[in-house]
């Protein structure tokens, strides 16, 4: 238990060294998360937090000299964003972390194949079938053996997320018919 606020001038410098590798550390692991992130992600509206602040003056002597009034963002309005720049005497944007950005679920990844060969290929069925035949996973809920080129083990959910790069593989490959029918016949 601590009494008192007086700190020694060793015991500045001792917390200054601990903090000192305590952010560096911190600011690794920011930097090293902000570098996974897409830059396409990173400024999609959709994952950030943006702040407009505009001053307004206060109508009282008791009041503060400077108010400040927080507005909303409206992407659909350019015509009131433009009358607010006006005014902006801050903007602070807040940028929020999206874990596994550009990775895609199995129907997602059917949905986007079916388009590109103009096949049939579900989810269920087709999509299985070509992850085991092109050994880009194990079976079951096994991240050991993953190509991380094209899937990735979510721990959180227990199961994989595919990548763009997969959906261009399988859409490559597949629309020649004799590889099509090759990876999906009854045998």
């Amino acid at each position: 238990m601590q009494t008192s606020n007086i700190k020694t001038e060793k015991q500045i410098e001792i917390q200054k060294q601990f903090q000192g590798k305590q952010y560096e550390i911190v600011n690794k692991y920011i930097q090293d998360f902000r570098d996974q992130v897409d830059e396409e992600i990173y400024q999609d509206p959709k994952y950030s937090f943006r702040v407009f602040l505009i001053p307004k003056l206060g109508n009282h002597k008791a009041t503060s000299d400077l108010a400040l009034e927080f507005i909303k963002y409206d992407i659909n309005s350019p015509e009131d964003m433009t009358a607010y720049k006006k005014q902006i005497a801050l903007i602070k944007e807040k940028k929020v972390p999206v874990i596994n950005p550009g990775k895609l679920k199995p129907g997602i990844v059917a949905s986007e194949v079916e388009k590109k060969i103009g096949k049939k290929f579900s989810a269920s069925y087709h999509h299985p079938i070509a992850y085991k035949y092109y050994k880009i996973r194990n079976e079951g809920n096994d991240p050991k053996g993953c190509n991380t080129k094209y899937c990735q083990f979510d721990d959180a959910h227990k199961d994989f997320v595919y990548t763009q790069e997969w959906i261009d593989f399988l859409a490559e490959k597949l629309k020649d018919e004799k590889e099509f029918l090759k990876v999906f016949s009854k045998k």
